[in-house]
């Protein structure tokens, strides 16, 4: 599980201090996860920018793992979050869009 517990830039700051290259996933992000980090930027409690900027934190990590049952739609979810010049811009529509695509993808198990 992959919670934002502490000020989003001491996290990734704390984050980046570990090796990228790891033999073992140390965290797994799942649906919950995603749902948590949409739901926090509805509510105004996180930036466009401050996911962008937890997803670049992530997505690259060989010691963070994908929910298995979820794999393909957290890896698209975090591309996305992550590259929003390159997918689409993160706003109220988007993120409703992903939160209902996640909430799906749960109820699809």
């Amino acid at each position: 599980m992959i919670q934002i517990r502490r000020p989003l830039h001491a996290a990734i700051e704390a984050l980046a201090q570990l090796p990228w290259d790891c033999e073992q996933e140390l965290a797994l992000l799942g649906r919950p996860d995603a749902l948590r980090v949409m739901r926090r930027f509805l509510s105004g409690d996180l930036t466009s920018t401050e996911v962008e900027d937890w997803a670049n934190a992530l997505e690259a990590r060989d010691d963070v793992g994908l929910d298995d049952h979820a794999r393909d739609l957290l890896e698209d979810f975090l591309f996305t979050m992550a590259n929003p010049l390159l997918t689409e811009p993160l706003t109220a529509q988007t993120a409703r869009a992903w939160e209902a695509r996640l909430e799906r993808s749960a109820s699809e198990r």
